[in-house]
């Protein structure tokens, strides 16, 4: 229940962006990476969470065996998916709101890809704990 509540909240807390310098309360970096300038470390909020996912799915291996992570693993994504149904339908309700829907569905679009591509992510290391008994990057 731990492992896909947490899941649930990373994914919907994945939207906000903090900065990482600004909450160890140092100065931004501004460094280059393949040619982008006045980079930083800003981050989701989501990826504050994920450890704890893969120190679960850790312990569960250790007891439970691959079998178990990977139930918990796909009962996570379908009730992530779920959820993001439901806020889609909700978003598309009309009523009263001060906030244009076309904003409103851009957000939510970055947020599914962040979704899609960090479970992507978590599913490819878990399968490749299954024949080397790593987990993790």
């Amino acid at each position: 229940a731990f492992f896909v509540a947490n899941a649930l909240i990373a994914e919907c807390i994945g939207g906000k962006i903090f900065s990482l310098e600004k909450l160890l309360g140092w100065a931004p970096s501004n460094f280059t990476l393949f040619g982008q300038k006045n980079l930083a470390f800003n981050l989701t909020c989501g990826v504050l969470l994920w450890p704890l996912e893969f120190v679960v799915t850790d312990i569960v291996n250790e007891y439970f065996g691959p079998k178990a992570v990977k139930r918990i693993s796909y009962t996570a994504i379908a009730l992530i998916a779920y959820g993001f149904i439901m806020f889609y339908s909700m978003i598309l309700l009309s009523g009263y709101s001060t906030i244009p829907l076309a904003p409103a569905m851009l957000n939510f679009g970055i947020i599914c890809l962040t979704t899609l591509s960090s479970r992507m992510v978590f599913n490819a290391t878990q399968e490749g704990s299954e024949r080397e008994e790593i987990v993790g990057f």
